[in-house]
């Protein structure tokens, strides 16, 4: 299963709910207008393996921390496109 949201105009922060969705494989929410924190339950999604063309969460304008919740997706490799945000701290 893949969600890919990649350049939809998306706005607004991305929702907690999505962690809900575990069997989801892709995810892609790279160039759009997202805002505030990756929510730290993106680690729920354990099955992801891939961030999509596009990236996972590249080219948005969130904020805050990189949960460490993410180095629970032991499947995505290196594939964390988190570039072009205004993540803060170490």
């Amino acid at each position: 299963t893949n969600i890919d949201y990649n350049e939809q105009g998306l706005t607004g922060t991305v929702p907690t709910e999505l962690g809900q969705f575990t069997e989801v494989r892709s995810l892609s929410l790279g160039n759009n207008q997202l805002t505030g924190a990756i929510p730290t339950e993106i680690g729920q999604m354990r099955k992801l393996t891939t961030g999509g063309s596009a990236g996972f969460f590249r080219n948005n304008k969130l904020t805050g921390t990189i949960p460490t919740e993410l180095g629970m997706l032991g499947q995505m490799g290196e594939e964390f496109y988190l570039s072009s945000n205004l993540f803060s701290g170490a």
